[in-house]
């Protein structure tokens, strides 16, 4: 929508990363006492967190080359990025960090008997950074949506012509931010292991039908029909829904165990 305006020398698309980032490590400073989250295991969470955004960043324009380099045959650097792939390698890095050092900082096996609390807060913090994201990319005028005459069409630039487009990136945004106040709420109020879960099926659900309206360059993945995002889409909401049934059949009930153990 504003590709070219920036504040202090900085375009609004990487401003609202940016505000993303913060706003996520903020909730996360705020959640952890509550899910009782220990001051070292949040830094470790923290600094893992840290060298996974930078990782993440980098692997989301690296699949975005793949995919178009699937697509066209042609490799071109930074051809764009993707959120799935960044949060895919991401995460990746976050794991290693967070495993590898955790037991020579921590000095105890905390970080383990606390991952699942560590993780469900971490997911609903990504989810914030990445509504936020959304709307850096309404500013930049990437992700777009189809062209289209409706009332709440915007008026967006490609290759420098004006046109009224589905605006894909906000409809995505205010989706994130709802889902967001309910996996805030699940975490904090239930103290809930079924929220990355709950948002692997309901993010993965979205993203595959938010896909048809986008109109912008995806690249490809070998499929004519589905784009990247809309097959790693599908594993997603498989996978979530895995763990959601081993959490009902498996999971909750050494919770209840515990639970009547410490009584």
């Amino acid at each position: 929508m504003f590709p070219n305006a920036s504040f202090l020398g900085v375009d609004l698309y990487f401003w609202m990363i940016i505000i993303g980032v913060i706003a996520a490590m903020i909730f996360f400073r705020i959640a952890s006492p509550k899910i009782k989250i220990s001051a070292k295991l949040y830094n470790l969470t923290i600094f893992s967190a840290i060298l996974g955004i930078v990782v993440g960043y980098l692997a989301s324009i690296l699949a975005q080359d793949i995919y178009s380099y699937i697509d066209t045959g042609e490799w071109r650097n930074g051809s764009g990025s993707t959120f799935l792939g960044g949060l895919i390698g991401g995460l990746a890095l976050f794991h290693i960090i967070y495993f590898s050092f955790g037991r020579l900082y921590l000095k105890s096996d905390e970080h383990i008997k606390e991952y699942n609390n560590v993780m469900s807060t971490a997911i609903v913090s990504i989810v914030l950074a990445h509504a936020f994201g959304r709307i850096g990319c309404l500013f930049a005028g990437c992700c777009y949506g189809k062209i289209t005459d409706m009332w709440y069409g915007i008026q967006m630039y490609e290759h420098g012509v004006l046109e009224k487009r589905i605006p894909t990136q906000l409809i995505e945004a205010i989706y994130l931010f709802l889902l967001f106040t309910l996996l805030q709420y699940i975490l904090i109020k239930r103290n809930n292991r079924k929220t990355p879960a709950i948002y692997m099926i309901m993010y993965g659900i979205f993203r595959f039908f938010i896909e048809f309206l986008r109109d912008d360059n995806r690249g490809s993945l070998g499929s004519s029909i589905l784009s990247p995002s809309q097959l790693i889409s599908i594993v997603l909401v498989v996978a979530g829904t895995i763990l959601l049934v081993l959490y009902y059949t498996k999971f909750k009930k050494k919770e209840e165990i515990v639970a009547n153990e410490e009584k």
